[in-house]
């Protein structure tokens, strides 16, 4: 039987004469001839969105994805973990879990640290999506608001089941405290006789006090690269260069409280 008289033959028919053509075939055909058949079709039925769509449409799509149906299409291949390793996606899920915060960290790296251990099987299950995630060996590397992505969740775990430990109590003012900020390393306290001091939180303990300066409570404190902002009560606005302590004062507003 010439294979090619049939192919052409069958070429030449009507659609609806060759779909029941096929399926009559496929009946009078066994299990194992149907795997086969079955194994050479996958192929041609598969249908890759990502090499064939815009970039643009393929990140909107990805865009409507959670965290974890994320990081389990990361694992399908490399081209579709090259599309889900993207800023704006892990931005905006940063975003939905209110994390942008943690985007200001000078250094989000991914350690062993950031993986919490618990004895419960649902946290287990959760850190299963990311136990790959950090490893160095991954070209290109993770972006930036994927790690801060993980971060902040591995910290939400932490806090979740326990998994956390103290610092000592920070004694130094004998009044109370009226405002503070904090960076992550470094903590900023104000008080309400107008005494402010600065803290390393790995070290726990004072490392400047400004206490020259203010004259009432101070009702409000920003800090910003090396500087620190007050608002006193007095309506004098104080920046302090945290390395030097040198003050610059910005009057002007009697009588009003800042607070914030």
């Amino acid at each position: 039987m010439d294979i090619n008289a049939v192919v052409t033959q069958f070429q030449g028919l009507p659609p609806s004469v060759q779909h029941d053509l096929l399926w009559d075939l496929a009946q009078k055909c066994e299990v194992l001839q149907l795997r086969k058949v079955y194994c050479k079709m996958s192929s041609l039925l598969s249908f890759d969105f990502v090499s064939k769509l815009p970039s643009e449409i393929v990140e909107r799509v990805f865009l409507y994805l959670d965290a974890p149906t994320l990081c389990r299409a990361a694992a399908c291949c490399k081209p579709w973990r090259q599309v889900t390793n993207s800023d704006k996606l892990w931005y905006c899920l940063c975003q939905k879990k209110k994390w942008l915060a943690f985007g200001h960290l000078a250094d989000p790296k991914w350690s062993e640290d950031d993986r919490p251990f618990s004895p419960k099987a649902k946290a287990q299950h959760k850190l299963a999506l990311f136990r790959n995630a950090g490893s160095g060996s991954l070209q290109p590397p993770l972006c930036r608001w994927k790690l801060v992505y993980m971060k902040a969740f591995m910290l939400s775990l932490r806090w979740e089941h326990g998994v956390y430990t103290m610092s000592p109590l920070l004694k130094a003012h004998r009044d109370p405290i009226t405002a503070m900020d904090c960076d992550g390393s470094v903590l900023v306290t104000g008080s309400k006789y107008g005494t402010t001091k600065l803290w390393d939180l790995a070290e726990h303990n004072c490392t400047c006090t400004f206490d020259s300066s203010h004259t009432d409570e101070v009702t409000a404190i920003v800090m910003k690269v090396g500087l620190v902002a007050t608002g006193c009560a007095d309506g004098a606005v104080r920046v302090f260069d945290s390395r030097s302590g040198h003050c610059y004062c910005y009057e002007g507003w009697i009588g009003s409280h800042w607070l914030c």
